[in-house]
């Protein structure tokens, strides 16, 4: 049975009921721009129904995110349609005046892009990946004069007491001129609903991250939060699937 498939429609919203979610991650800086070409490139990939989107927020590089083709079967394509390395960076610099430059995305190694998103233990929020289907991605990418998706830090409200982590994509368009990224009017806003974790593939989850496990997550958090502050090696092989790892 497929864990994801080529047309996972997400969670559709208006801008209207987003707005306030992505003003929050511009304020905190959480938030990054694709450029089509990448996804496009990732799409093409035979076998892809889709992207995984990860954290990575370093300054000092200016990468963000960390983007890479799914199978269905959860598994990440680590070679593209050219042959180049499946996973690579959305890299942005936002100078004091506010104008944005896109730096070249680079097509890194999995051992590099597992260490970019580890480093991230030292911020547990940041430690999840986002699902978008082939589809979606497509259905963010098709207003007029939009030439790539800007990804958003947010957090999906399960019930009053569990929230959890994922990412809100919009349709995005950067002006080489004006140096500013901006949403276009007839613009599309697609929520991941089933991040990982809690929701992972089957074949790559521990005990307490499959489909039922979003209530075990604040004590997932917890005790990853605990092994960083011990200084514990946490067991690389739990997400064989996944750049990501926890307890």
């Amino acid at each position: 049975m497929a864990f994801h498939t080529f047309n996972e429609t997400g969670q559709n919203h208006s801008r209207q009921e987003v707005e306030t979610k992505i003003t929050q991650a511009q304020e905190d800086d959480r938030w990054s721009f694709v450029e089509r070409e990448i996804l496009e490139q990732l799409l093409a990939s035979s076998n892809c129904v889709g992207i995984r989107v990860y954290n990575t927020f370093n300054d000092e590089s200016h990468n963000r995110l960390i983007v890479v083709g799914v199978t269905e079967d959860g598994a990440e394509i680590q070679k593209t349609s050219d042959g180049e390395s499946g996973y690579l960076t959305s890299r942005i610099k936002i100078a004091d005046s506010g104008e944005i430059a896109i730096l070249k995305s680079n097509n890194i190694l999995r051992d590099t892009a597992l260490v970019q998103v580890r480093v991230r233990r030292a911020q547990p929020d940041l430690d999840f990946a986002s699902f978008f289907s082939a589809e979606t991605i497509r259905q963010l990418l098709k207003p007029e004069d939009c030439n790539g998706v800007n990804f958003y830090w947010i957090k999906i409200q399960q019930t009053e007491q569990i929230s959890f982590p994922s990412h809100l994509a919009a349709s995005a368009q950067f002006s080489d001129d004006s140096k500013q990224i901006t949403l276009p009017e007839d613009g599309v806003y697609i929520s991941c609903p089933l991040p990982c974790p809690p929701h992972c593939a089957p074949e790559a989850t521990t005990s307490n991250a499959g489909d039922n496990a979003a209530v075990e997550f604040d004590a997932t958090m917890n005790a990853r939060s605990q092994n960083r502050a011990r200084e514990v090696d946490i067991d690389e092989n739990s997400f064989d699937r996944y750049l990501l790892s926890w307890m």
